[in-house]
């Protein structure tokens, strides 16, 4: 259980294979109910509805953290990212100068001066009023194929006992063949398509799979064995 699965926290390797590291927050896998984790931490955009509220969380909090991360890859921005509502922005006035000034909304973003859209909320409360309470929208539209959004309609599924990804034997223990097998995986993976199930997830454990974009080597990366430990982060995505 990582419990802080998040861009910051997914490295590249030199040849493009991800990596997922910062293992300071996790813990062991929870066997049963008397078992389940109960500390909130990690990073609040990608905290689980359920470690929102307070309850004892799963496997599935990482589940549902993935598939935030996997919407930002695709979209360019998180799905819960929640925007002032109209009613808390205050509009632009005029300084006496001709000037127009920006004024900060009820949550302390900044409100458009005319006709922009809506401001970003970045207060705690309101992100996890998101999680919790938005509807899962999938926009720009000809970012998610059919299959990218029926894998996180089920992966986000704000119940975690039939979330895609928690076993039903006991709804707290991982099923990650269920993961494995969702079709999306392999559609967006050039070099998998023409693998069975097993072959092809065997041969992306063992890198047999190249990347679809390999990265460009550091500055000062060497061209000899030390290469094999260079890494880049996926990083934040730009506001």
């Amino acid at each position: 259980l990582h419990r802080d699965v998040k861009p910051e926290n997914v490295l590249l390797d030199n040849s493009g294979h991800a990596v997922l590291i910062d293992l300071g927050l996790a813990r062991a896998v929870p066997h049963g109910d008397d078992d389940l984790a109960r500390t909130r931490c990690g990073t609040d955009e990608y905290w689980s509805p359920e470690m929102v509220k307070k309850e004892h969380y799963s496997t599935a909090t990482d589940v549902w953290s993935a598939n935030v991360l996997i919407y930002e890859l695709l979209a360019g921005k998180s799905p819960f990212l929640p925007e002032a509502a109209p009613s808390a922005q205050k509009t632009a006035t005029d300084d006496g100068g001709g000037k127009k000034k920006k004024k900060k909304n009820a949550n302390n973003a900044s409100a458009p001066t005319s006709g922009g859209a809506p401001a970003v909320v970045k207060s705690a409360d309101a992100i996890h009023e998101a999680i919790v309470n938005k509807t899962l929208k999938f926009s720009p539209p000809d970012a998610f194929t059919s299959s990218a959004v029926d894998l996180l309609r089920r992966s986000l599924d704000r119940n975690r006992l039939t979330r895609l990804g928690v076993s039903r034997a006991d709804n707290v223990s991982a099923d990650i063949d269920s993961l494995k097998a969702h079709g999306w995986w392999r559609s967006a993976v050039k070099d998998a398509r023409q693998l069975s199930d097993d072959a092809w997830w065997t041969a992306l454990e063992t890198r047999k799979i190249s990347p679809p974009t390999p990265p460009s080597p550091l500055i000062g990366a060497k061209d000899d064995d030390d290469a094999t430990t260079t890494t880049m982060r996926l990083g934040k995505r730009s506001e």
